[in-house]
């Protein structure tokens, strides 16, 4: 009965297990980051094929920064609707924030994958980083104990 048992079974180790779901948890980020951007990308090329759908968010962005009534200026005989210029204005540089954040999950989620996949001891720097060095160490001497 005991002759069918494979013993070159192994189950992962803990390591193993947090490198995988580092990896994981990595190439989520990068996922979310290039879904994000396709999105906010989407967004600024529609906007720029079809303004009249933007011209209702600009002008009620426009209200909002002007406390309810846009404010404006004259030079000459032009109206300057200087509320729906900052209306603008504030809207692409939230714009620009937003992408900057969805690359920025790109960028840490392809460091984590690269960190965790990359070198053996990336488990380690974590852990130390985490925890700090005395309880890495304190879990290195255990295992020097368990192979003794």
């Amino acid at each position: 009965m005991m002759e069918d048992v494979d013993d070159g079974l192994k189950l992962p180790s803990a390591s193993q297990w947090v490198r995988g779901l580092s990896a994981l948890t990595g190439l989520t980020m990068m996922l979310v980051g290039v879904v994000y951007a396709i999105r906010l990308f989407g967004w600024i090329v529609e906007g720029l094929r079809s303004p009249e759908k933007v011209t209702d968010l600009i002008k009620r962005w426009g209200m909002a920064m002007g406390g309810g009534r846009a404010f404006e200026t004259m030079i000459g005989n032009e109206r300057i609707p200087l509320s729906e210029i900052l209306a603008v204005l504030v809207l692409g540089v939230g714009m620009w924030v937003l992408i900057r954040i969805a690359f920025m999950f790109i960028s840490e989620g392809s460091k984590i994958v690269t960190h965790t996949l990359g070198e053996k001891a990336a488990i380690k720097r974590i852990l130390v980083h985490a925890l700090g060095a005395g309880a890495v160490k304190e879990t290195s001497d255990l295992d020097h104990e368990n192979k003794a």
